[in-house]
This record gives structure tokens, sequence and C-alpha cells, in this order.
């Protein structure tokens, strides 16, 4: 949704660098509900901003935004392959003998 209709939108009328810069600053802000897990942290926040302006750089090298969304989905699905991994072994080492 960010890269596509607010990066095309602003892109149109102000320019690459706002369209990326405003796009990633509404991805964050589309983010917003994982403070709960993270708490209110600037570097939360920033760091999602920064995952933004990376994706939308995928998005104009490659021409596709498909490309930008497979790597939030592998990122994603990494994040949680890795956090299932680390619960079972928290299970495995807290198992009562």
């Amino acid at each position: 949704m960010y890269r596509g209709y607010v990066y095309q939108y602003l892109k149109g009328r102000y320019g690459v660098v706002i369209a990326i810069l405003t796009g990633s600053i509404c991805f964050s802000l589309g983010h917003i509900g994982n403070i709960r897990h993270y708490g209110l942290n600037i570097a939360f926040l920033l760091n999602v901003v920064l995952v933004g302006v990376v994706l939308a750089l995928f998005m104009r090298r490659f021409g596709s935004i498909w490309f930008a969304f497979g790597i939030e989905g592998t990122w994603g699905a990494t994040i949680l392959f890795v956090l299932i991994i680390l619960a079972l072994i928290i299970l495995e080492y807290k198992k009562p003998e």
C-alpha cells in the first residue's frame, strides 16, 4: 500500500525522495500496533522507517512492487521461524524432569 499508492502519488507530485521518505514514515506508522510488544521506542520506529526506505529502493531498482513484497514476506517468515525455534528451545530447556 505504502510503496504502491502513496509512493506513486507522491512521486508524481513531489519527486522520488519525498515519496520514499513519506511512504516509509507511513509504513512505520502502519506498524505502530507492534508497540505493545516493543514499547514506544524511537529505535523501533526508525528501524521500520529504514526498512521502508530499503524496500522502496528495491521496488524502484527492480521496477516491481512484488520484489519488495517478497522481501517483506520472507523477512516476516524468517522472524516467525526464528521465534518458533527459540520458543521450542526454551520449552525444552525448561521442561520438568
